[in-house]
């Protein structure tokens, strides 16, 4: 198993091993960060004692620090921090290192689906964690190229006013955010509301793509993507 902790941060990283900090050097500022090492150390920890509990074999785990940012420069000598247009090769330099098999195929899906269920995502109300009122969001499909507001529908595809851009599914975006910010599940009136849309057969068009929950009357449409 490969843990692999992702850090997306400008300037240069100074890893400092002995005092458990990152520290980041921009514009000639120093920032101190918690050591992502750290992280990942104490993320192995509890999904070995994890998969202890359930009884698995003792399975290794790797970690990795990922700068994702090219353009960073990494002051350290630990190989488990790398750059991302590395991380191919290193997980080819790690599946090397072990010959033999730990976990039989079935045993991987049922560690699989165990790992699925015991998956807990945070959930945070976003607009109440930054005091924003439902009524003050910028609504409708943004253009997924220049991001303006809103794009309008032309001949069954949206068009950006600003940009020109056309795009047939720019509304999943707009949907992934309404989920975000509102909730996972949505009625015909709220889509028509926050994407903008006058047009019934419009709104029909885009929400035969949503799985229905409910009965026709007070029916609501869940968004999984």
């Amino acid at each position: 198993m490969i843990i692999i902790e992702v850090k997306n941060i400008t300037g240069t990283l100074t890893f400092d091993e002995e005092r458990h900090q990152m520290i980041r050097t921009l514009e000639g500022k120093e920032e101190a960060f918690l050591d992502p090492l750290l992280q990942v150390r104490r993320q192995k920890n509890l999904l070995q004692k994890w998969i202890n509990a359930k009884g698995y074999p003792e399975t290794p785990i790797e970690t990795l620090v990922v700068i994702s940012k090219l353009s960073t420069i990494i002051h350290t000598s630990n190989p488990s921090v790398i750059h991302s247009a590395y991380l191919p090769f290193k997980i080819n330099e790690l599946s090397n290192k072990y010959g033999g098999q730990v976990l039989g195929q079935n045993d991987l899906l049922r560690l699989g689906q165990e790992l699925k269920q015991a998956h807990t995502p945070r959930k945070v109300d976003v607009l109440q964690k930054y005091k924003i009122k439902k009524e003050n969001l910028r609504v409708g499909v943004h253009c997924l190229g220049c991001r303006a507001l809103p794009m309008i529908r032309v001949y069954g595809k949206w068009q950006c006013s600003f940009c020109g851009v056309v795009s047939v599914d720019a509304h999943i975006e707009s949907l992934r955010d309404y989920r975000l910010l509102l909730g996972n599940v949505i009625t015909n009136r709220e889509l028509r509301g926050f994407l903008q849309i006058d047009s019934e057969r419009i709104a029909r068009s885009i929400i035969q793509s949503l799985y229905p929950v409910g009965k026709t009357k007070g029916r609501t449409y869940r968004l999984d993507f």
